[in-house]
């Protein structure tokens, strides 16, 4: 994965397409260094006529969960990336409900479901992938009970072996 946040938004900027004003701010992420996207955020919504970030909410909320597939492409999200994630969430502030109040909840279910399921795939969690659940409820805001909900859907998908447990 690209270690930088400018390098990320030039990934996502050319692995996919997006609506112009978003691919704007993607780009001026691309640009600048991050002690300077806040002013110039707000520089960049004037000139596009966007009164308030909350107005393109939507597809910027689509953009943490591309970034998000592209950082788990290794099954593994650093501390780099987390970062990264936090700074994108601010930057077009996105709060813990956002996921699921703009329709993405299946898509990040399905996510979290590969995820655990490739942990699950020893029948044991180490520190490491235990620190990487928790990691993952942050990324995508989601309350204890919603992500318990997602480990008790796919912990009952996995095959039962009547010597193993997941531990």
């Amino acid at each position: 994965m690209k270690t930088t946040l400018q390098e990320s938004a030039r990934t996502l900027l050319e692995s996919k397409s997006y609506e112009h004003k978003v691919a704007a701010l993607l780009q001026l992420i691309a640009d600048e260094t991050t002690d300077v996207l806040p002013c110039k955020r707000n520089e960049l919504l004037e000139k596009l006529h966007i009164r308030n970030i909350s107005d393109i909410k939507e597809q910027t909320v689509s953009i943490i969960i591309d970034y998000a597939l592209l950082a788990l492409q290794d099954n593994i999200l650093t501390e780099n990336e987390l970062k990264n994630i936090a700074l994108l969430k601010a930057f077009f502030n996105i709060k813990e409900d956002d996921f699921c109040k703009f329709g993405y909840e299946k898509t990040v279910n399905n996510i979290l479901a590969l995820q655990l399921e490739k942990m699950y795939a020893d029948y044991k969690i180490s520190p490491q992938e235990a620190t990487m659940q928790t990691d993952l409820q942050e990324v995508f805001g989601l309350s204890y009970d919603q992500f318990c909900k997602i480990v008790t859907a796919t912990e009952q998908k996995i095959p039962s072996n009547e010597n193993e447990q997941i531990i």
